[in-house]
């Protein structure tokens, strides 16, 4: 019999996209899923449009009252009768063949049990779409590959793009109630450091990207770096008792990635002092991010930031991520590649 696949859907208050999103799953090749989708006290219009659907496979649930997104999350995996789980959230959608590729992927590899494809980066608001493959080849990933690739570049993102064996997810303690914006990040770390991953390098879904994203609030924007960094330190102590190697060529390669996202948040939300608070914190945490000179640079470029508006300095920022620091991160990534397969070798 085909393998059951639960497709977990939270919900509040996205009617303008929601409909999109259970299209997605509709409209799949593969036919034997459920889709689980938990309102969290919506006050739009949001479950009327659920409601409007006429399939046996859509199980609606509504929460009385808002909880937290991770512990929703939760909620609907509890309830999941499929063999894999997967997360969706209700802006963002899949390809028509999502499913039906990740089915192909645990055929080939039966023993292994978490999948991951590639994304498009959806800027909704210009209809933008950017190409995310998190690794170069398709294949089995080893652990610490993907521990590396996970603390530099975070090659997951919110994890549209990833299905779990139910047992496994459960068994790695599914999303902590630690971290309020990046209990996501904490659990692709948690998986791997139990097993490998298996990467199909095709574009399958689509993360969506619009001003009422969570992490793209500038409000929040500093406290989901404090989190994110706070778990990357933890996995990069790891690394150095597994392998002294392998533990400085990830803090190498991550410092330089923390202070091109530093400015990349600076330049987006044209605020400097954005970037010199984002630059502080990570000095304090994390003080071999000094010895870049690129560092300095950076914080004493910040000035150039006007408070979130447009200025000459922020064009002049814009362009040195572009064609400075941009490039400086993809040949980092490249040599840092190139290293762990000798190291691993």
């Amino acid at each position: 019999m085909d393998t059951l696949v639960s497709v977990c859907m939270t919900n509040y208050n996205y009617e303008n996209f929601i409909k999109e999103s259970i299209d997605s799953v509709l409209f799949q090749t593969y036919k034997n899923f459920e889709l689980i989708i938990i309102d969290n006290a919506s006050t739009d219009g949001s479950v009327d449009i659920i409601k409007s659907y006429n399939d046996s496979r859509i199980k609606l649930y509504i929460n009385d009252a808002n909880i937290p997104l991770y512990k929703n999350l939760n909620k609907a995996a509890s309830l999941a009768r499929g063999e894999l789980v997967t997360f969706l959230h209700s802006d963002d959608i899949y390809n028509p063949l999502f499913l039906s590729e990740i089915i192909k992927a645990k055929k080939k590899n039966p023993d292994k049990k978490v999948f991951v494809s590639g994304v498009y980066f959806w800027h909704d608001y210009k209809n933008d779409f950017k190409e995310w493959y998190p690794y170069k080849e398709a294949g089995v990933k080893s652990r610490p590959e993907t521990l590396l690739n996970l603390s530099v570049f975070n090659t997951i993102g919110n994890g549209v793009n990833v299905a779990i064996d139910k047992d496994c997810f459960n068994k790695a303690g599914r999303f902590s109630d630690k971290y309020k914006y990046s209990a996501d990040y904490d659990l692709w770390f948690r998986l791997a450091d139990e097993h490998e991953f298996v990467y199909i390098n095709k574009l399958l879904t689509y993360y969506r990207i619009h001003n009422n994203n969570l992490p793209h609030v500038m409000n929040k924007n500093l406290y989901m770096y404090k989190e994110s960094l706070s778990i990357t330190n933890r996995v990069l102590g790891r690394l150095d008792n597994i392998d002294t190697r392998l533990s400085d060529l990830a803090c190498y390669s991550c410092n330089i990635n923390l202070i091109n996202r530093i400015l990349n948040s600076g330049v987006k939300y044209k605020s400097g002092e954005m970037v010199r608070s984002m630059l502080k914190y990570t000095g304090i945490t994390n003080p071999a991010i000094k010895k870049d000179p690129f560092y300095y640079f950076v914080y004493n470029l910040s000035y150039l930031l006007g408070d979130g508006k447009e200025s000459s300095g922020s064009k002049v920022l814009d362009f040195i991520e572009k064609f400075v620091f941009y490039p400086r991160r993809t040949v980092v990534r490249r040599n840092m590649q190139k290293k762990l397969q000798l190291n691993c070798s």
